[in-house]
Order: C-alpha cells, then sequence, then structure tokens
C-alpha cells in the first residue's frame, strides 16, 4: 500500500466512524427510545449513515479534479456507491443478526455487534470504493 493509498485508509475510516456515531445514533433512538423493531430501525440507521458517508467520502477521501469530476454524474455515481454500500451491508447485517442470534443479551446493547460488524464491513466498502466508485475518476484525474 502506497503512502497515498493510506492516507486514503485513514480518511476513509475516519469518515466511516462518523458513518457509524450517525448510524448507531439512529439505531438506538428508533430501537431504544421509540421501540421501534432493532431490524426495522437497523434499516433507517443504514440508509441515514450511507448518505452522510457518501457526501463525505466525496468531499475528503475520494477527490478529484473538478472537470473530471463533473464528467461523472452525481447520480450514476450514487448509484454505484450503494451496490458497494449494499454489499457492504449485506455482510454488516449478517454479522449483526448473527452475533445477535448467538448472544441474545446483545439485544439489550446493540451498538455493541454494530461495532464489529461494521469495522469488517469496512474492508468490503473500501475495497468497492477504491476499485468502482470512485477508481475510475481517480484513474483519469491522475493521468490528466
Amino acid at each position: 500500500m502506497t503512502g497515498s493509498e493510506f492516507r486514503a485508509l485513514g480518511r476513509f475510516t475516519l469518515v466511516g466512524t462518523t458513518g457509524f456515531v450517525i448510524d448507531a445514533g439512529i439505531l438506538t433512538l428508533l430501537a431504544q427510545g421509540l421501540g421501534l423493531n432493532i431490524y426495522v430501525a437497523r434499516i433507517f440507521s443504514f440508509a441515514g449513515a450511507v448518505l452522510a458517508t457518501w457526501s463525505l467520502n466525496r468531499a475528503f477521501v475520494f477527490t478529484a479534479k473538478a472537470a473530471v469530476r463533473s464528467r461523472a454524474t452525481t447520480a450514476t455515481e450514487l448509484v454505484h456507491y450503494l451496490v458497494v454500500q449494499s454489499g457492504g451491508a449485506v455482510v454488516n447485517l449478517a454479522l449483526f443478526a448473527g452475533q445477535i442470534m448467538v448472544w441474545p443479551m446483545l439485544r439489550d446493547y446493540p451498538v455493541v455487534p454494530l461495532a464489529v460488524a461494521s469495522v469488517l464491513a469496512l474492508i468490503v466498502n473500501f475495497i468497492g470504493m477504491r476499485l468502482w466508485v470512485f477508481g475510475g475518476v481517480r484513474k483519469r484525474s491522475e493521468s490528466a
């Protein structure tokens, strides 16, 4: 991993941490504060975190020259981001649900399985973002 890739991974992790805080906050509010089913609450918390992290990753992690960025439409980029995040979500939600199934007491502390699942899904998401969502934009901008 090069120095620039390592720095990008660091920024990606910071953005992911921000997304985790948003995700955990919404999950806690809906599941524990409002009594919503934990899995339904998780859908809403995931959606809020995805929108926030897309915006932050676009601005701070996978940056490109303005002229290059304008060629990749925002809508297309968001769709690609949602596809990659959905793959990460499958990993995340499977690990989240699996931990609750194995250790039912975690239902009372949903942020614990959320944290474990989020760390592992971060790897899936970074690879997808780097190679597909923002990778093509970065490569074109580096050759310009």
